[in-house]
């Protein structure tokens, strides 16, 4: 059902991404041909500025488009059966390694039973949640991370 979801979610991103962009060339090719056609008529430097205005705002929302858009590209999930605790300790070898002046406290729930999960994805998430937490760490004067798995046996779920 995730699955489906985030499938589902990818193709609005990627029609959304596509509407968007559609009316931004034509948009920015109207901008610039006024600046060619009228730039000797027109004395205003108010038309310089605002056509240049256009412009620069067409390619800057071209380039969030292009971000969101890619969002849409995300890869399929390779799920295969795999040990959650193993995932979050290849990853943690890194930040551990990279961050001596950080503590991380981990506890990992050894009854955390294999979970069919894409690894990959699931690292990159890893990732990108120490990146966030070791960001604000490095802002504070503790120096501490906790990382922890449990294993809800009555819900069957993993947090």
């Amino acid at each position: 059902i995730n699955a489906q979801r985030a499938a589902a979610w990818r193709e609005v991103a990627r029609r959304i991404a596509h509407e968007i962009k559609n009316p931004l060339t034509p948009i920015r090719l109207s901008a610039e041909r006024l600046q060619k056609k009228f730039e000797d008529q027109i004395s205003d430097p108010a038309f310089k500025t605002c056509t240049t205005t256009i412009i620069q705002q067409v390619d800057e929302l071209k380039e969030l488009v292009n971000e969101f858009s890619s969002f849409a590209r995300l890869p399929q999930a390779q799920l295969s059966p795999n040990n959650l605790n193993s995932v979050v300790e290849e990853t943690l070898v890194l930040y551990k390694e990279g961050h001596k002046n950080i503590r991380f406290d981990v506890s990992l729930d050894p009854s955390l039973p294999v979970f069919d999960i894409d690894r990959e994805q699931v690292k990159r998430a890893l990732f990108n949640l120490l990146e966030n937490a070791v960001a604000a760490v490095n802002s504070s004067a503790q120096g501490i991370v906790g990382v922890t798995t449990h294993y809800d046996d009555v819900l069957r779920i993993a947090h």
